[in-house]
């Protein structure tokens, strides 16, 4: 009987002696660890929004640009202060005009470009669509996306 019972205190004694020094060690381990991997973790999705966020301005600088050079066009200018009472064929020569100096370049310089809006307070509007063909809009229609564009945009644009 003794032997057995000294059998079990030194059986006891060695699971003391080893299971609580590496359990104890696995736990803090694990907390450290755990600990760091969080804020590593962190860092990386900061870091990863901070890349998306820059991202995203550059793209939308890109596209203020393009609109700004679109602008700039003295065509463009002419054909937005044209009367709405114009004749048919400066509509059509403006148009043109504007599809070669402006919005093909535009397109090419930026094939993500989907489309471009040209609408006056006169009552002109083009439409130029990235690959497809031009299309033309009643008076009622241009009205309509004008007051689309103009309840869905901030006033300083």
């Amino acid at each position: 009987m003794r032997i057995k019972s000294l059998y079990q205190k030194l059986f006891v004694y060695f699971l003391v002696v080893i299971i609580l020094p590496v359990g104890s060690v696995g736990f803090f381990s694990y907390r450290t660890s755990s600990r760091e991997l969080d804020v590593q973790a962190e860092n990386q999705m900061a870091q990863l929004i901070g890349n998306a966020a820059h991202h995203t301005e550059l793209y939308l600088k890109d596209y203020e640009r393009s609109i700004l050079s679109l602008l700039t066009i003295r065509q463009v200018m002419e054909f937005i202060d044209l009367p709405g009472d114009r004749e048919a064929y400066d509509y059509y020569s403006y148009r043109k005009q504007i599809r070669e100096i402006g919005a093909d370049p535009l397109f090419i310089r930026n094939p993500k470009l989907a489309a471009i809006y040209l609408i006056s307070d006169k009552g002109n509007a083009v439409y130029y669509f990235n690959e497809v063909n031009e299309q033309s809009f009643g008076k009622e229609d241009i009205r309509e996306q004008r007051d689309y564009f103009l309840e869905n945009t901030t006033p300083d644009g």
